[in-house]
């Protein structure tokens, strides 16, 4: 089942960020090997995402969130905030 909309495939993406802020935080937080359990969740949701819209780096990827030609924009702010997310889970 491949996502068709702009809107389903926005949810798919939160749904996808929030779960490696989880995962994270669950590195950070809690017990051994738990924080796999969302991480797996969060590729598991990339299998539903058509190919331009999905994870990684290549030629003619489309933006879901921001009207931009540059491809690295959206993996950029995500990297931003898991690493503000990280530096105040650890406080």
């Amino acid at each position: 089942m491949k996502l068709k909309t702009i809107r389903s495939i926005r949810v798919v993406k939160v749904i996808q960020f929030l779960l490696s802020f989880s995962s994270v935080y669950l590195l950070i937080k809690g017990p051994k090997y738990v924080f796999l359990i969302p991480l797996l969740f969060g590729f598991l949701l990339e299998l539903i995402l058509p190919k331009e819209y999905g994870g990684g780096i290549f030629k003619n990827k489309k933006n879901v969130f921001i009207n931009s030609d540059k491809i690295w924009i959206e993996p950029l702010i995500g990297i931003i905030l898991l690493i503000i997310f990280i530096i105040f889970s650890t406080i």
